[in-house]
């Protein structure tokens, strides 16, 4: 009786397995189909709207294309018929109403790329120039000059001569970088015009960089920064157009910037012992390089020695550079979302937040002593370190908080806070060896000195001698002090 009724069991459980097994075959299939008609559906529609893309840019290509076409033809045309003109009347008078009407007709018809190609054939072939005993040939009076760039780069000079640009709408137009001499802008509509050939950084770097020279003392104090996105802005791409330049580029960089920010938080915390503890370095020479030279050499061999490892050999990755992008885009290790976390960590955050509770600390100490009345402290010898040393470390704070408190919150919270502005909060960055050439001069009481007498007008002393001559007579001499 037992064996039948496990007979029976193990019958009753293949036939409850068959028939599951034959439930589930055709519910399977048709699930399969399903998901494969609608794999099918969403990858037409995806093709669909890449093709729809795809014809859209299309079109789009064709319609600049069309038009660059037309304002080619219509800048053709322009040369020729003016080519005629002056070809037939040897640059005589008595067409210049003509030649001035297609030169304005030409200009309303182009853009500002092509405007920049009709200005520049006018000048070299000196027809809007006016030099002396000459006569006007074309007059730009009342032409359209809106977005005309004439700019140009550091590799190539410019210089425009006796142009007249009078009577003329000239917004957002740009002659960076050109040497202009006798041009006449008047009754013209200068709107962001851009007329900036040299800024008073470099002015004030050449000059802190000579008072480095010639001053022996202040040498060993020089610092070496290299502001090369001032190129990129510039120019508008990276150039040099090379591989090397770009990892050498991201290296210097980035070793720069970790090495301000680890010599400012350390130069904070040494500031602070200097001015509470003194003896602590100037007694026992151990404590010396324990306290002063042992931080400072690992502020400057740290980051040097990281991003050579991480962007130079690039051991984990094969950095790709894009040369339409500042810095050529970012390193390959930030893909590496551990080694990406670690930089900004210990080479960002944490220095800037040294800097930041070493500034506090010590201003509350500061208010701390002068309410309880203490002078045990000669403020007066460390007032101006404290002076200078919180301007530079404001500075810091002020150009890389921004960009460091969103990237925090994009990290941890947000991945899409305040994306927009991001790129306006790293382009602080860059500004810091725009400004410190004038955040050093500040610091620099002699330079300054000599700046002020320099500059400074000097009114002119005459005193009077009186002396008499044989004949007995008095002459009276002015005698001008140089």
């Amino acid at each position: 009786m037992d064996n039948k009724k496990k007979k029976s069991g193990i019958q009753i459980f293949f036939d409850c397995a068959q028939l599951i097994i034959a439930l589930f075959i055709p519910l399977a299939i048709i699930a399969y189909t399903v998901m494969q008609n609608n794999t099918e559906i969403s990858i037409a529609q995806e093709n669909r709207k890449q093709d729809l893309k795809i014809a859209d840019e299309r079109h789009e290509q064709e319609i600049i294309l069309s038009t660059d076409e037309q304002e080619e033809a219509a800048l053709v045309r322009y040369f020729d018929s003016l080519g005629k003109l002056l070809e037939k009347d040897m640059k005589l008078m008595n067409r210049t109403s003509i030649a001035r009407f297609k030169t304005l007709t030409a200009l309303a018809q182009l853009k500002s790329k092509r405007k920049g190609y009709l200005i520049r054939a006018l000048i070299e072939n000196k027809l809007i120039t006016m030099n002396p005993g000459e006569n006007l040939i074309i007059d730009l009076s009342l032409a359209d000059l809106t977005g005309l760039d004439l700019s140009t780069n550091m590799l190539v000079k410019k210089e425009i001569t006796c142009a007249n640009f009078n009577q003329t709408t000239l917004i957002n137009a740009s002659f960076r970088g050109v040497t202009l001499t006798g041009i006449t802008f008047a009754q013209s509509v200068l709107i962001n015009s851009d007329f900036s050939s040299s800024s008073a950084t470099i002015f004030l770097s050449l000059i802190i960089f000579g008072y480095f020279i010639k001053n022996r003392q202040a040498r060993s104090k020089l610092v070496f920064d290299l502001p090369m996105p001032m190129s990129y802005y510039y120019i508008g791409s990276v150039w040099p157009v090379s591989n090397i330049y770009c990892t050498w580029w991201i290296w210097i960089e980035y070793s720069l910037n970790s090495i301000g920010l680890f010599l400012m938080a350390w130069i904070s915390i040494e500031r602070y012992i200097l001015i509470f503890y003194p003896h602590a370095i100037s007694q026992l020479s151990w404590k010396k390089w324990v306290l002063h030279f042992l931080p400072i050499s690992f502020c400057l061999s740290w980051a040097p020695i990281f991003f050579f490892v991480i962007v130079v050999i690039s051991p984990l990755c094969i950095n790709v550079w894009d040369f339409t992008l500042l810095y050529c885009g970012n390193p390959c290790y930030y893909t590496v979302n551990i080694l990406v976390q670690f930089d900004f960590i210990f080479d960002i955050v944490f220095p800037i937040t040294i800097i930041m509770v070493a500034n506090m600390i010590l201003v509350i100490r500061v208010t701390y002593q002068k309410i309880s009345r203490r002078q045990a402290i000669n403020w007066r010898s460390h007032r101006k370190m404290v002076l200078q040393l919180w301007i530079v470390s404001s500075f810091y704070l002020a150009f890389w908080l921004p960009s460091t408190i969103t990237l925090l919150i994009q990290m941890t919270a947000l991945p899409s806070f305040m994306i927009d502005q991001l790129e306006a909060m790293l382009f602080l960055i860059d500004l810091i060896p725009l400004f410190l050439p004038m955040v050093c001069l500040s610091t620099l009481p002699d330079l300054t000195k000599k700046l002020i007498g320099i500059v400074s007008i000097r009114r002119n002393v005459i005193g009077a001698v009186t002396f008499k001559r044989d004949m007995g007579q008095t002459a009276t001499i002015a005698i001008v002090p140089h």
